[in-house]
């Protein structure tokens, strides 16, 4: 996913990402940040 954005330059900012947890128990906002991260350094998801 990170390299699909980043291949979009300046569009980049258009895109959205959305992740879906089927264990919200687990995966709580802490986590899901932490993840997220990995795919779009430096947001602020």
């Amino acid at each position: 996913m990170a390299l699909a954005i980043n291949s979009l330059g300046d569009d980049a900012d258009r895109v959205q990402a959305l992740f879906v947890t089927v264990d919200p128990e687990r995966d709580t906002a802490s986590v899901l940040r932490s993840y997220a991260a990995f795919f779009a350094p430096g947001s602020s998801a």
